[in-house]
C-alpha cells in the first residue's frame, strides 16, 4: 500500500506554493463558461442618492483649484459609498491620478472588487463635466462608469459616462 509522503519523510521535497497551486487547477479551454470570467456589467444608469452626490461635490469644492478624485462603491448600478482618494498627479490642477495604495486597500477589503467598483469620479474645477481627451486616453477601468463634476458654474454640474474603445457614452444619474 502506498503512503503519501509527509514533511517528516526523508524523501519529501517541498514544492513551491505556485507549483502546488497550478497542479490542482483544471485546464479549461478558451471561452469555457467556468473559466472565471464574467460578462461586463453594462451599466445603463447610475443610482446615486442626493446625500452621496453632496459628498462628491463637497470633495470637489474642498480640493479646488485642484482636481479631486475617488471611487464610488456599491452593487451593480447602485452607489452605496463614496471613497475619497488622494490625487497624486504632479500637476493636480489639470490632471488626476488616484493613489494606488488607496485603490489597493479598497481592493483588499472588498469581497468582489469588480462588482463593488461602480464608478470612478473626479472633478473639473474650471472646465465642463465631460471627459477630456486625456481622461479618455487614460481611462483604466472599462467595467466602471466615470462620474465628472464641474465647478465652473452654480450649481455644480455632474454627469456619468462610459468610456471605452467605442468612445464616450453618457449614462443617466438617477436618485433612488
Amino acid at each position: 500500500m502506498w503512503d503519501a509522503m509527509t514533511q517528516d519523510h526523508p524523501g519529501y521535497r517541498a514544492r513551491p506554493r505556485r507549483e502546488r497551486r497550478l497542479r490542482t487547477r483544471r485546464q479549461r479551454g478558451h471561452g469555457d463558461p467556468s473559466d472565471g470570467r464574467r460578462a461586463l456589467i453594462d451599466r445603463t444608469r447610475l443610482v446615486v442618492s442626493r446625500e452621496l452626490r453632496g459628498q462628491i461635490v463637497a470633495h470637489a469644492r474642498e480640493s479646488a483649484p485642484q482636481e479631486c478624485c475617488g471611487l464610488l462603491l456599491g452593487d451593480e448600478d447602485v452607489v452605496r459609498r463614496v471613497l475619497r482618494c488622494r490625487n497624486v498627479h504632479p500637476t493636480p490642477e489639470t490632471r488626476y491620478v488616484i493613489d494606488q495604495a488607496q485603490v489597493f486597500e479598497a481592493f483588499r477589503q472588498s469581497r468582489d472588487f469588480d462588482r463593488e467598483l461602480v464608478a470612478i469620479y473626479h472633478s473639473h474645477p474650471r472646465s465642463p463635466a465631460y471627459p477630456s481627451p486625456t481622461d479618455r486616453a487614460e481611462a483604466q477601468w472599462p467595467d466602471a462608469a466615470y462620474v465628472l463634476v464641474s465647478l465652473r458654474g452654480e450649481p455644480p454640474e455632474m454627469y456619468a459616462y462610459r468610456i471605452g474603445e467605442k468612445g464616450v457614452r453618457e449614462i443617466p444619474l438617477v436618485e433612488p
